[in-house]
């Protein structure tokens, strides 16, 4: 049960690490953005 709620965090971690790296390139990229 414990390696299963870590793996949860972890992928939770990842998730938002993935939404973060969207948010700054789409920062760079208003066009994209706009897209």
């Amino acid at each position: 049960e414990c390696l299963v709620l870590t793996l949860l965090n972890m992928s939770a971690i990842v998730t938002e690490n993935l939404a973060q790296e969207k948010r700054k390139y789409f920062a760079l990229s208003p066009k994209n953005f706009a897209a």
